[in-house]
Protein backbone atom coordinates (compact mmCIF):
# COMPACT_ATOMS: atom_id res chain seq x y z
CA UNK A 1 0.00 0.00 0.00
CA UNK A 2 1.58 3.26 -0.87
CA UNK A 3 2.26 5.72 1.61
CA UNK A 4 0.09 8.53 1.99
CA UNK A 5 1.92 12.18 1.67
CA UNK A 6 1.33 14.91 4.33
CA UNK A 7 -0.06 18.09 3.52
CA UNK A 8 0.74 20.62 6.12
CA UNK A 9 -2.33 22.96 6.35
CA UNK A 10 -0.47 25.85 7.65
CA UNK A 11 1.71 25.75 4.74
CA UNK A 12 -0.62 25.19 1.53
CA UNK A 13 -2.94 28.21 3.50
CA UNK A 14 0.09 30.26 3.42
CA UNK A 15 1.23 29.39 -0.33
CA UNK A 16 -2.24 29.85 -1.77
CA UNK A 17 -2.60 33.09 0.45
CA UNK A 18 0.88 34.23 -2.12
CA UNK A 19 -0.99 33.69 -4.79
CA UNK A 20 0.20 30.03 -5.81
CA UNK A 21 -2.56 28.21 -7.51
CA UNK A 22 -3.38 24.88 -6.94
CA UNK A 23 -1.83 23.32 -9.19
CA UNK A 24 1.62 24.45 -8.00
CA UNK A 25 0.99 23.80 -4.52
CA UNK A 26 -0.17 20.04 -5.15
CA UNK A 27 3.39 20.12 -7.32
CA UNK A 28 5.14 21.02 -3.88
CA UNK A 29 3.49 19.02 -1.97
CA UNK A 30 4.26 15.85 -4.62
CA UNK A 31 0.19 15.32 -4.91
CA UNK A 32 -2.67 15.85 -6.78
CA UNK A 33 -4.96 19.00 -7.69
CA UNK A 34 -8.17 16.88 -6.59
CA UNK A 35 -6.47 15.63 -2.76
CA UNK A 36 -5.56 19.86 -2.54
CA UNK A 37 -8.99 20.42 -2.75
CA UNK A 38 -10.65 17.76 -0.62
CA UNK A 39 -7.99 19.26 2.07
CA UNK A 40 -9.15 22.53 1.77
CA UNK A 41 -12.49 21.25 1.84
CA UNK A 42 -11.58 19.95 5.18
CA UNK A 43 -9.34 22.68 7.17
CA UNK A 44 -11.56 25.83 5.33
CA UNK A 45 -15.11 27.07 6.96
CA UNK A 46 -18.04 26.62 4.36
CA UNK A 47 -19.29 28.93 2.62
CA UNK A 48 -22.51 29.00 4.53
CA UNK A 49 -21.05 28.88 8.12
CA UNK A 50 -19.08 32.48 6.64
CA UNK A 51 -22.32 33.93 6.16
CA UNK A 52 -23.95 32.81 9.47
CA UNK A 53 -21.23 34.12 10.86
CA UNK A 54 -21.95 37.86 9.61
CA UNK A 55 -25.43 37.50 10.31
CA UNK A 56 -26.65 38.26 6.50
CA UNK A 57 -30.25 38.22 5.67
CA UNK A 58 -31.14 35.75 3.32
CA UNK A 59 -31.37 38.09 0.44
CA UNK A 60 -27.61 39.53 1.46
CA UNK A 61 -26.41 35.96 1.75
CA UNK A 62 -27.68 35.13 -1.65
CA UNK A 63 -26.19 38.58 -2.89
CA UNK A 64 -22.91 37.63 -1.61
CA UNK A 65 -22.94 34.12 -2.90
CA UNK A 66 -23.45 35.82 -6.33
CA UNK A 67 -20.95 38.12 -6.55
CA UNK A 68 -18.20 35.71 -5.20
CA UNK A 69 -19.03 33.53 -8.38
CA UNK A 70 -18.14 36.76 -10.34
CA UNK A 71 -21.37 38.55 -10.93
CA UNK A 72 -21.84 42.23 -11.40
CA UNK A 73 -23.48 44.22 -8.44
CA UNK A 74 -26.43 44.76 -10.46
CA UNK A 75 -26.73 41.00 -11.59
CA UNK A 76 -26.15 39.87 -8.49
CA UNK A 77 -28.80 42.17 -6.98
CA UNK A 78 -31.11 40.98 -9.72
CA UNK A 79 -30.78 37.42 -9.04
CA UNK A 80 -31.29 37.94 -5.22
CA UNK A 81 -33.54 40.80 -4.81
CA UNK A 82 -37.29 41.61 -6.87
CA UNK A 83 -36.30 44.63 -8.34
CA UNK A 84 -38.29 46.47 -10.48
CA UNK A 85 -35.64 48.05 -12.35
CA UNK A 86 -31.88 48.32 -13.66
CA UNK A 87 -31.54 51.64 -12.19
CA UNK A 88 -32.68 50.19 -9.02
CA UNK A 89 -30.49 47.33 -8.79
CA UNK A 90 -27.65 49.65 -9.36
CA UNK A 91 -28.96 51.83 -6.43
CA UNK A 92 -29.12 48.43 -3.93
CA UNK A 93 -25.61 47.18 -5.38
CA UNK A 94 -23.53 50.18 -4.33
CA UNK A 95 -25.63 50.17 -0.96
CA UNK A 96 -24.91 47.05 -0.33
CA UNK A 97 -21.40 46.85 -1.64
CA UNK A 98 -20.95 49.51 1.35
CA UNK A 99 -21.71 47.51 4.33
CA UNK A 100 -18.13 45.60 5.81
CA UNK A 101 -20.11 42.69 6.34
CA UNK A 102 -21.03 42.12 2.57
CA UNK A 103 -17.47 42.98 1.58
CA UNK A 104 -16.16 40.86 4.43
CA UNK A 105 -18.40 38.02 3.42
CA UNK A 106 -17.47 38.29 -0.18
CA UNK A 107 -13.51 38.47 0.24
CA UNK A 108 -13.78 35.21 2.78
CA UNK A 109 -16.03 33.18 0.32
CA UNK A 110 -13.70 34.38 -2.41
CA UNK A 111 -10.55 32.84 -0.17
CA UNK A 112 -12.31 29.74 0.38
CA UNK A 113 -12.39 28.71 -3.19
CA UNK A 114 -8.96 29.50 -3.60
CA UNK A 115 -8.97 33.33 -4.51
CA UNK A 116 -7.64 35.18 -2.83
CA UNK A 117 -6.85 39.48 -3.45
CA UNK A 118 -3.05 38.24 -3.92
CA UNK A 119 -3.99 35.84 -6.64
CA UNK A 120 -6.31 37.98 -8.38
CA UNK A 121 -3.94 40.65 -8.80
CA UNK A 122 -1.19 37.91 -9.83
CA UNK A 123 -3.41 36.71 -12.42
CA UNK A 124 -4.65 40.24 -13.26
CA UNK A 125 -0.90 41.07 -13.66
CA UNK A 126 -0.33 38.31 -16.19
CA UNK A 127 -2.72 39.93 -18.62
CA UNK A 128 -1.89 43.39 -17.95
CA UNK A 129 1.76 41.95 -19.39
CA UNK A 130 -0.39 40.69 -22.22
CA UNK A 131 1.05 41.12 -26.11
CA UNK A 132 -2.24 42.04 -27.00
CA UNK A 133 -3.19 45.13 -26.74
CA UNK A 134 -6.86 44.90 -26.52
CA UNK A 135 -6.43 42.30 -23.77
CA UNK A 136 -3.93 44.48 -21.78
CA UNK A 137 -5.89 47.48 -21.65
CA UNK A 138 -8.77 45.62 -20.59
CA UNK A 139 -6.86 44.53 -17.57
CA UNK A 140 -5.60 47.56 -16.63
CA UNK A 141 -9.00 48.81 -16.55
CA UNK A 142 -9.52 45.98 -14.21
CA UNK A 143 -6.95 47.20 -11.86
CA UNK A 144 -8.37 50.30 -11.39
CA UNK A 145 -11.91 49.07 -10.49
CA UNK A 146 -9.64 46.86 -7.61
CA UNK A 147 -8.87 50.17 -6.04
CA UNK A 148 -12.24 51.97 -6.44
CA UNK A 149 -11.81 53.90 -9.97
CA UNK A 150 -15.26 53.85 -11.46
CA UNK A 151 -15.53 55.21 -15.41
CA UNK A 152 -18.04 57.44 -16.24
CA UNK A 153 -21.31 55.66 -17.50
CA UNK A 154 -21.40 57.85 -20.53
CA UNK A 155 -19.00 57.70 -23.50
CA UNK A 156 -16.19 60.18 -24.42
CA UNK A 157 -16.33 60.04 -28.11
CA UNK A 158 -12.75 61.67 -27.82
CA UNK A 159 -11.44 59.16 -25.44
CA UNK A 160 -12.23 56.13 -27.53
CA UNK A 161 -10.14 58.03 -30.13
CA UNK A 162 -7.50 58.29 -28.02
CA UNK A 163 -7.66 54.57 -26.66
CA UNK A 164 -7.46 53.89 -30.25
CA UNK A 165 -4.48 56.10 -30.57
CA UNK A 166 -3.09 54.32 -27.66
CA UNK A 167 -3.63 51.05 -28.95
CA UNK A 168 -1.82 51.64 -32.17
CA UNK A 169 1.12 53.37 -30.07
CA UNK A 170 1.65 50.21 -27.91
CA UNK A 171 1.18 47.88 -31.59
CA UNK A 172 3.84 49.68 -32.94
CA UNK A 173 6.01 49.40 -30.00
CA UNK A 174 5.88 45.80 -29.87
CA UNK A 175 6.42 45.64 -33.40
CA UNK A 176 9.38 47.50 -32.99
CA UNK A 177 11.09 45.01 -30.12
CA UNK A 178 10.22 42.21 -31.77
CA UNK A 179 12.23 43.16 -34.97
CA UNK A 180 15.29 44.46 -32.74
CA UNK A 181 15.48 40.73 -31.10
Amino acid sequence: MPAHKIINDEQLLSMLSQGKSRKDVAVFFGVSVVAIGKRLKRILPSGDSILEKHNLSEKEAEFVRNKAQGLSNVQAVQSAYNVTSLQSAKSLGTTLMKKPEIKQSIEELMNCQGLSRRYRVQKLKQHVDNRDPNISLKALDQTFRLDGYKAEDTTNVNNYFLLNEVIAAIQIARDNNDNED
